[in-house]
């Protein structure tokens, strides 16, 4: 396999090949959110026991965020807590949007429901989110609070998003929009990065900042059954594919 060298680290000795194998996707994507903050010191993440989430959660810690809370099922806080955060929402039990006080400066959406909790923001907070929208309708949607992103949505930004992204040259979707505390940013971003990136995931693990969160490990023959772990929504962390021993 033939790669370009400006997205290339050696890996960190502390890693196995597997454990290397789950960071970088994933830590991209939390390291080119946690860029768009403007104050880490309340933070919300949606969707915390996922591999975006999982790893995340870590890497905003790192970052210096002062209280970080994240939402998860029943059987995954334990998990989310032992990622780093501070407090842990079972959303089978309350249900984030419904509380009322703007209390975030940052959140960071990698379950597609941003439009649930714009009214949670401080003033001046920002949204991030990983799953939508694409459309000008489905940003119309966020821009009102009105909008639910179908899983058609979803499953084309996750697809087609960092093709998009290449192609557009890195540019990134910036909207400002009211709706109940004032001004806020909602940016989506993508898991696009180069070598200077790749590095500070190194610097993490050797700092001992972040840990990759593995579920399961298939062989390439299991593929398929990989991806209906994934799409299950039970898995915590990344779920790998290993194509050889190495």
């Amino acid at each position: 396999m033939a790669l370009p060298a400006r997205i290339l680290v050696k890996k960190p000795d502390e890693l196995t090949h597997t454990e290397a194998a789950a960071l970088p996707l994933v830590s991209i994507t939390a390291l080119n959110s946690v860029r768009y903050a403007k104050s880490l010191d309340r933070v919300l993440v949606l969707g915390g026991a996922g591999g975006v989430g999982s790893h995340a959660i870590q890497i905003l810690k790192a970052r210096g965020a002062k209280h970080l809370t994240a939402t998860g099922s029943t059987k995954k806080l334990d998990f989310i807590k032992g990622c780093g955060a501070d407090e842990v929402i079972d959303y089978t039990k309350e249900k984030i949007e419904e509380r009322t006080d703007p209390e975030f400066d940052f959140i960071f959406d990698t379950i597609g429901e941003a439009t649930k909790v714009p009214h949670l923001l401080k003033t001046d907070g920002i949204i991030v989110g990983i799953g939508g929208p694409f459309t000008i309708e489905a940003l119309q949607e966020v821009r009102e609070g009105t909008g639910v992103l179908t899983r058609g949505q979803r499953m084309f930004f996750g697809l087609f998003g960092p093709l998009l992204n290449l192609l557009l040259g890195g540019t990134r979707l910036n909207y400002n929009v009211r709706y109940y505390t004032g001004d806020y940013g909602y940016f989506c971003t993508f898991a696009w990065g180069d070598r200077d990136r790749m590095q500070d995931i190194v610097e993490l693990v050797k700092a001992k900042k972040l840990k990759p969160k593995i579920d399961t490990v298939y062989d390439l023959k299991d593929a398929k059954k990989a991806m209906e772990h994934v799409e299950s929504g039970r898995a915590v962390g990344k779920v790998i594919i290993k194509v050889a021993d190495p």
